[in-house]
C-alpha cells in the first residue's frame, strides 16, 4: 500500500471518528440511515450546505481525474460525475433561488479540501486508487444524506429533489464499488 493510500485511510478514519462525534450536534444520526421513525432528521440548512459542498467536491475531484487518471474506466466515471453532479448542483441552486433562500457557501468542506490536496499530489495508478477510494466514501455519505432528507424533509421541494436525485447517487455508488473491486 502506498504512503498516499495509507494517509487517505488514516484521514478517512479520523474523519469518520469526527463525524460520529459531530453529526448528532448537526441533527444527524451516527447510525445507518433508515426510513423508520427513529431516524434523526436533517434540517433544510444542513441538507443544503452539506449537499452543495459534497457536490462541489464531486465535480472538482472528477475534473482533476479527467486530467490525472490513467485508467480509461476511471476517466469515464469521472466524466459521468462531472455531468451528473453539475446537473444536480444547478437543480439545487434553482430551488434555493426560487425559495429566496441564501445560497450556501461555494466552498469545499475541510475534509474534502484535504482530500483534494492529496489527490493533487498523487499520480499514476496511485491517483486512480485514491480518487476511486475518495469517490466511494463521498457517495456513501451522499446516499446516506439524501436518504435521510428524502425520508424526513422539512421542505417539500428539497425533499422531492433529494428523492429524485437519490437513485443517481446510488447508481454512482454501485459503479464506484465496481471500480474498487477491479483495482
Amino acid at each position: 500500500m502506498t504512503v498516499l493510500l495509507k494517509k487517505l485511510h488514516v484521514a478517512a478514519a479520523v474523519t469518520a471518528a469526527a463525524l460520529i462525534v459531530a453529526l448528532p450536534a448537526a441533527g444527524w444520526s451516527a447510525e445507518q440511515p433508515s426510513t423508520d421513525a427513529t431516524m434523526t432528521k436533517v434540517d433544510k440548512a444542513t441538507f443544503v450546505s452539506t449537499a452543495a459542498a459534497a457536490g462541489k467536491f464531486e465535480i472538482e475531484s472528477s475534473k482533476l481525474a479527467l486530467d490525472k487518471a490513467t485508467s480509461k474506466d476511471v476517466k469515464k466515471f469521472a466524466r459521468q460525475m462531472v455531468k451528473d453532479h453539475t446537473k444536480a448542483a444547478k437543480q439545487l441552486m434553482n430551488i434555493i433561488n426560487k425559495e429566496g433562500d441564501t445560497p450556501p457557501a461555494d466552498a469545499l468542506a475541510p475534509k474534502d479540501a484535504e482530500t483534494m490536496k492529496q489527490l493533487q499530489a498523487a499520480s499514476g495508478a496511485d491517483f486512480d486508487k485514491a480518487y476511486v477510494s475518495a469517490q466511494q466514501k463521498a457517495h456513501m455519505d451522499a446516499v446516506a444524506l439524501f436518504k435521510n432528507y428524502s425520508a424526513n424533509a422539512d421542505d417539500k421541494r428539497l425533499g422531492r429533489f433529494a428523492k429524485k436525485t437519490l437513485p443517481t447517487l446510488e447508481k454512482h455508488l454501485e459503479h464506484v464499488k465496481q471500480l474498487t473491486a477491479s483495482q
